[in-house]
C-alpha cells in the first residue's frame, strides 16, 4: 500500500461547513464543494468552491456560490457545472489550461425552491438535474429548457448516466430535508432505462 499525503484541513475561510462533493479537474487536481452553512441552524449564505492542486495545495476556485453541491465536468474537460442548491440554478465555468475557473454563466435557472443537488452532463451537452423538491430528475437542453423528466419514488439527490452510451440513469433518492427527516432519511438507489427516449 502506498501512503497518500493528506492535505491539511481547510480553514473556515475556504470551507465554513462540511465538504460534500469532489470532482476531478482533468489536470490532476480536484474541485471540492461545501454546504457553506448549517442546514438546521442558519440561513443559506455564499461560500467558496475549493480546488485541490496537483502538488497538494488548496486554493479558492470560485467565490459567491450558494451551496455548491453537485459538480460535474464536461466530457472534453473544458467546463465545470455546479449546482447551486439554494440559488436554484446550475452555474457553468470554463476550465482554463491551468485548471482555473473563468467565464461564469448560468446554465440552468430553475424555479424558486427547486433545490438542484446532484447533476450530470451528457455528450450532447444536456444537463441532468436531481431535484430535492420533487421525485424527479430533469434533463435540460444547452439553452436551459427542460426536454425530459424522469420520475423517481421520492426526492432525487444525485444522478449519473451509466452504460456504454449513457443509456441508463442511476439516481440516489431520499425522503426529504425536513428536521425530522434529516435523522432518518431512508434512501434508495434507483435505475432508469433511457433507451428509446
Amino acid at each position: 500500500m502506498v501512503p497518500i499525503p493528506l492535505v491539511p484541513p481547510w480553514t473556515s475561510t475556504l470551507s465554513p461547513s462540511r465538504t460534500n462533493e469532489l470532482e476531478p479537474d482533468g489536470r490532476g487536481g480536484y474541485f471540492v464543494g461545501n454546504v457553506g452553512f448549517s442546514l438546521t441552524k442558519e440561513s443559506p449564505r455564499p461560500t467558496s468552491l475549493g480546488r485541490l492542486t496537483v502538488d497538494g495545495g488548496v486554493e479558492v476556485a470560485a467565490e459567491d456560490l450558494v451551496c455548491p453541491n453537485g459538480l460535474v465536468t464536461s466530457a472534453d474537460g473544458r467546463r465545470l457545472y455546479v449546482a447551486e442548491t439554494y440559488r436554484d440554478r446550475v452555474t457553468v465555468f470554463t476550465i482554463d489550461d491551468a485548471g482555473r475557473l473563468t467565464e461564469r454563466a448560468v446554465a440552468v435557472q430553475l424555479e424558486a425552491g427547486a433545490r438542484p443537488d446532484g447533476i450530470d452532463v451528457d455528450d450532447l451537452g444536456r444537463i441532468w438535474v436531481a431535484r430535492m423538491d420533487r421525485a424527479e430528475v430533469t434533463r435540460h437542453r444547452p439553452d436551459g429548457s427542460v426536454d425530459l423528466a424522469v420520475q423517481t419514488s421520492q426526492p432525487a439527490y444525485a444522478c449519473r448516466l451509466v452504460g456504454d452510451h449513457g443509456d441508463r440513469l442511476v439516481v440516489c433518492t431520499s425522503s426529504g430535508l425536513s428536521p425530522e427527516e434529516l435523522d432518518r432519511r431512508p434512501g434508495s438507489v434507483e435505475l432508469a432505462d433511457l433507451r428509446g427516449l
